[in-house]
C-alpha cells in the first residue's frame, strides 16, 4: 500500500505551466450517452449449393422434383426438405410435385445469395454530450453511477435527437460493421448492410471521471486546464474550450469561486519539510537497494512535520483514517463544506468502528439540509457528532490526537471580474510521536 502511495506521489506531480500559476485539482464529469438504436438492416444469405442447384434447374425448365432429385443424386425427401427451406425464403415453392420458382428465386440466382430487410437493435453507440462525437468504443473511465451535480459539465446535445445519428451515418455504419457478427461454415456465410436508422430506442447517461489541474495565469485574466492523467490529454483537449466557457459561466463547480478575496491562516513554511525535500528523501530511500524495510522508512518520511503534496490531502486521509480510533474534523463553515466535494469525499473515507466529530463555527440557515448532506457522503458520521464549537481553524482534522491536517488557503484572482478561486495548503503535525 505504501510503495503505491510513493509510486502515486511520484506519477501525480503537478507540471508546470508557463504564465500561469497552479491553483487546484479537481474531478469533473463529462456526461457521455449509451444509446440504443433501432435499425433496418439488408440480410444478405448466400446461397447452399444444393439450394443453387436446384434453382438453377428449375429455371431452364427442370422442375419436377423425382427428376431433380435424379440429376443431383440425393434422395426425394432430401429435395423436398430443401424446397422447403426455399418456400420459407421467398424463392421457390411445391406445387404438384413441382418447383416452382419464384421472382425471387431467379434474382437469387444472378447473385447466388438471399437478400432480405430486416429490423434490428444497435447497442453501445457511445454519443459524447459536449461534442456530439459518435463511437462505439466504451471509454475506459466511464461510467454510470452517482456523480454530485456541481462536477459535471452541462449537456450541449441532445441524444434523443434522431436527425443527429441521420447526420454521422458513417460513424454509426462503422460501429454496425464492427457489431456484426459473420457466422461461417462450410457452405453458408451471413452478412449484414446497415440500410436506415429508425428510432432512439434508449439512452442511458454516463460519466466519464476526468481530473484536471487548473491554473491562473499570472495576469489573473485567464485560466488555462491540464489532464492530470497523461491518457487523457488529448481527450481533454476536444473539451477544453467547453470546460472553460462552463467555469466562466459558474454552470461546472460553481463554488470553485467566489466574489470575495480572503485568506484563511497563514502557514509558517519554515516549520515544515517542503514538498521537494519529501520527494527528495523519497527518490533516495525508492532508489537504495539495500533498503530492507521499506514501509517503516517511508512512513518515517510521510508521517514527519511536513507541506502535503498537491492534490495529496485525500489520498493520505485514506491511509490516516485506517487504523484510527478518533477522528476530530474543525471546519468554519458547515454550509460550504456540506457541498464541498472533496470535503465529502474525505467523510466516506471514515471507517465504521472510527469514533468521528465534525465542529462547525458557523453555518447559516437550513442546518439540517447541510448535516443531511455530509451523512449522505459520509454514513459512519454520526449526525449527533456534528457540533457547533468555538474555534480559529479553516479546515482541521485531528487524528487519535497524534497528528493534526491542517488546510490553510489563499484567494487567487481569475477571469478578471474581481473573482477568486482559492489555493490551498495542507501541512502535517506530530502531537506525539507514533510507533
Amino acid at each position: 500500500m505504501i510503495e503505491k502511495y510513493i509510486n502515486d506521489i511520484f506519477q501525480n506531480r503537478v507540471p508546470d505551466n508557463k504564465g500561469y500559476i497552479y491553483v487546484t485539482t479537481e474531478t469533473i464529469q463529462i456526461p457521455i450517452y449509451k444509446v440504443t438504436l433501432s435499425i433496418s438492416k439488408r440480410h444478405i444469405t448466400n446461397l447452399e449449393l444444393v439450394e443453387e442447384m436446384i434453382l438453377r434447374l428449375s429455371s431452364v425448365g427442370i422442375t419436377n422434383l423425382d427428376t431433380i432429385a435424379g440429376v443431383l443424386g440425393l434422395p426425394r425427401d432430401i429435395v423436398d426438405i430443401t424446397v422447403g427451406d426455399l418456400h420459407l425464403k421467398n424463392l421457390a415453392f411445391h406445387s404438384s410435385g413441382n418447383c416452382i420458382l419464384m421472382a425471387k428465386g431467379r434474382e437469387s440466382i444472378k447473385n447466388l445469395s438471399v437478400i432480405n430487410r430486416e429490423k434490428d437493435i444497435l447497442n453501445n453507440v457511445f454519443v459524447d454530450a459536449i461534442t456530439g462525437e459518435i463511437s462505439g468504443e466504451k471509454n475506459d473511465y466511464f461510467r454510470e453511477s452517482f456523480v454530485y451535480n456541481d462536477t459535471k459539465m452541462k449537456h450541449i446535445y441532445d441524444a434523443n435527437t434522431i436527425e443527429h445519428y441521420r447526420r454521422n451515418m458513417d460513424s454509426i455504419r462503422l460501429i454496425f460493421d464492427l457489431s456484426a457478427k459473420t457466422y461461417l461454415d462450410d457452405n453458408m456465410k451471413v452478412q449484414d448492410e446497415l440500410v436506415s436508422i429508425d428510432a432512439v430506442e434508449d439512452v442511458v447517461t454516463g460519466f466519464i471521471d476526468t481530473p484536471i489541474h487548473i491554473y491562473a495565469s499570472e495576469s489573473g485574466y485567464e485560466i488555462d486546464i491540464v489532464a492530470q492523467r497523461r491518457s487523457q490529454r488529448k481527450f481533454l483537449e476536444a473539451h477544453k474550450e467547453s470546460i472553460i466557457e462552463q467555469l466562466r459561466d459558474r454552470k461546472l463547480l460553481p463554488n470553485l469561486t467566489s466574489y470575495s478575496s480572503s485568506g484563511h491562516a497563514n502557514l509558517s513554511k519554515g516549520e515544515y519539510l517542503s514538498t521537494q525535500d519529501v520527494y527528495d528523501q523519497l527518490k533516495e530511500m525508492s532508489g537504495n537497494t539495500l533498503t530492507t524495510d521499506l514501509e517503516t522508512q517511508a512512513h518515517t518520511i510521510l508521517f514527519s512535520p511536513r507541506i502535503l503534496f498537491d492534490n495529496e490531502l485525500i489520498d493520505f486521509c485514506r491511509i490516516a483514517f485506517s487504523k484510527a480510533n478518533k477522528v476530530e474534523i474543525m471546519i468554519d463553515n458547515l454550509n460550504y463544506w456540506s457541498k464541498n466535494y472533496k470535503f465529502l469525499t474525505i467523510c466516506s473515507l471514515l471507517k465504521p468502528n472510527t469514533e468521528c466529530f465534525i465542529y462547525y463555527c458557523n453555518s447559516g440557515q437550513n442546518i439540517s439540509s447541510q448535516i443531511r448532506r455530509i451523512k449522505k457522503s459520509g454514513p459512519n458520521i454520526n449526525e449527533k457528532r456534528i457540533l457547533k464549537a468555538v474555534h480559529n481553524n479553516w479546515f482541521q482534522i485531528l487524528v487519535d490526537s497524534k497528528f493534526t491536517i491542517s488546510t490553510f488557503a489563499e484567494s487567487v484572482k481569475v477571469f478578471g471580474d474581481n473573482r477568486y478561486i482559492l489555493r490551498s495548503v495542507s501541512t502535517l503535525s506530530l502531537i506525539s510521536n507514533q510507533n
